[in-house]
């Protein structure tokens, strides 16, 4: 049997096969290349097992045929596997667990990435390689993003939570370090600072508990610098959660700083005279002084931010006399740390002075604050001194 007769045979054969509503099988004959029946032809243009997008709705077909029976409806944004089978029109792709045909001009080939890249503009990321879909989010300019896979001139971003495409061309590989300067506090015990941004790093410190708040100053990726005793180290990122500036601690026995009265010279300055290491003149920032209408002698401080500030003086108390002093000068204002503070005359709270340092001082509760504010006289120069 010469090797035309062969191909004769296989090709009836083949068509009866067709007739039948079964896929044609490919052969070889007298050295030939392998031979084409209908749409199905073995070299393929696909690459078998690669994963591809279609570019509009796909109907997945038992047959490469458009009178074949329907198995499926693809969906563009879903991934199929090439099966290695093709012809000129359709190509055999498994999507999920069926297989079947689809028209191979919708496919776009998808490459996987997993890899940092940096927006160069802002950019909206689409559900679909469309601009006419769904917006999913915004990303601001030299944001680092995951790009997840790369399907023709549109690549899948991943930022935060969200997921979208935008076109490439938008996006640039590494990534740009994300300025940050806020406070974090760990979200696990033993979080070792490294030294550099690699868990090979050189280990500086270690945060043992969870909760232990640190400033972060920059984000690189999926690391972050902190300023560590001194030395900037590395943090994972995903260690970190964002949290409040902790509160400084409290001074060590903080000086008072007193306006009216309580100063030097002034009639109630008996009560710190010969109890105090040093005396400062200073001012209480962010405070305005008010007098009572009836009473001009009597002064009270009320908080007011950008304020000129109070004229006032530290009394640095005597160490041995702290406790004892304190406590006469609470008496003398009628504070009771206690009693309900408002409606109280004077609150003793942490002001701020002028040198930057805390100090305790007597400010109008809230209930004066409102009678002051409604029937008080305010001390422009903020010096009691000056308050005629």
């Amino acid at each position: 049997m010469n090797a035309q007769r062969l191909t004769t045979i296989l090709v009836t054969f083949s068509l009866l096969l067709i007739g039948l509503g079964a896929t044609a099988p490919s052969a070889t004959a007298a050295g030939q290349a392998q031979l084409t029946v209908g749409h199905i032809s073995a070299p393929t243009a696909l690459t078998r097992g690669a994963r591809y997008l279609p570019t509009a709705s796909l109907i997945l077909r038992e047959r490469a045929t458009s009178k074949s029976r329907r198995l499926a409806t693809v969906p563009r944004d879903a991934v199929v596997t090439a099966n290695g089978r093709e012809g000129k029109v359709y190509a055999q792709v498994r999507y999920g667990n069926r297989t079947g045909w689809v028209l191979k001009k919708y496919l776009s080939r998808v490459y996987t990435v997993n890899k940092t890249y940096h927006t160069l503009r802002s950019v909206t990321l689409y559900k679909n390689r469309t601009s006419t879909s769904a917006r999913v989010t915004s990303v601001a300019t030299k944001r680092n993003v995951t790009v997840l896979m790369r399907a023709g001139n549109w690549s899948q971003v991943k930022t935060g939570t969200r997921v979208g495409w935008t076109a490439t061309k938008n996006l640039k590989l590494g990534m740009v370090p994300q300025p940050i300067n806020a406070w974090y506090k760990t979200n696990r015990n033993s979080v070792a600072v490294k030294s550099s941004r690699s868990t090979k790093g050189t280990t500086i410190g270690t945060m043992s508990k969870a909760g232990y708040r640190i400033k972060v100053k920059t984000r690189y990726g999926s690391w972050a610098s902190v300023d560590w005793k001194g030395r900037t180290g590395y943090v994972p990122w995903a260690y970190l959660t964002r949290t409040t500036q902790p509160k400084p601690p409290a001074p060590t026995n903080p000086g008072v700083a007193v306006y009216g009265t309580l100063r030097k010279g002034q009639s109630a300055y008996f009560l710190l005279n010969g109890k105090t290491s040093a005396e400062h003149k200073t001012k209480i920032t962010n405070h305005v002084m008010y007098l009572r209408p009836d009473q001009r002698w009597w002064s009270f401080i009320l908080p007011r931010t950008n304020s000129t500030g109070v004229v006032a003086e530290e009394m640095i108390i005597k160490p041995s006399l702290y406790s004892s002093t304190l406590r006469a000068l609470d008496e003398w204002e009628r504070f009771d740390p206690n009693k309900p503070l408002a409606n109280q005359t004077y609150n003793r709270k942490y002001v701020t002075l002028a040198n930057g340092r805390k100090a305790w001082s007597y400010v109008a509760s809230s209930s004066m604050q409102n009678y002051l504010k409604n029937n008080g006289i305010l001390v422009k120069s903020g010096d009691y001194l000056r308050r005629n």
